[in-house]
């Protein structure tokens, strides 16, 4: 028969499954907000570089990206709870992505294809693919 002790032992290990059992049930929003903003980024550089030719449209594509991002970023500030290390990861995706866009994908593929859809689309896919990672990294941990 178990002494008090065990049982109390036993009683804290338990409240504390299930506290972390609520954490990650409270957090598992966020891999969908790591797609949706690989998603915007995706639909970013695609639309940028295929549709949006003249500054006018530049600065439409942007706007509405700029919309695009707030109401993202108001949805992920109304949860109470977030992951942690979810700002280095976001950070980190968003690195990558950025920098592959300014340095290495851009470049080449507006060198090779110009405006053309595919190959922007495949770019795009590949630059937005940290986030991507980010989001099922993420669904595993929790």
């Amino acid at each position: 028969m178990p002494n008090e002790r065990e049982l109390s032992a036993r009683a804290a290990l338990e409240a504390a499954d299930r506290a972390g059992r609520r954490t990650r049930e409270a957090t598992s929003w966020y891999a969908t907000y790591l797609l949706a903003t690989g998603l915007l980024g995706f639909t970013w550089i695609l639309v940028l570089n295929t549709v949006a030719e003249s500054m006018a449209g530049h600065l439409v594509v942007g706007a509405a990206v700029v919309a695009a991002g707030i109401v993202l970023e108001r949805w992920a500030r109304a949860h109470a709870a977030h992951p942690r290390g979810a700002t280095r990861r976001r950070l980190t995706a968003m690195v990558v992505w950025f920098g592959s866009y300014l340095f290495v994908v851009g470049p080449l593929v507006r060198w090779q294809a110009g405006n053309a859809v595919a190959p922007w689309a495949a770019a795009s896919a590949l630059m937005a693919s940290p986030f991507l990672v980010a989001a099922l990294l993420e669904r595993r941990r929790s």
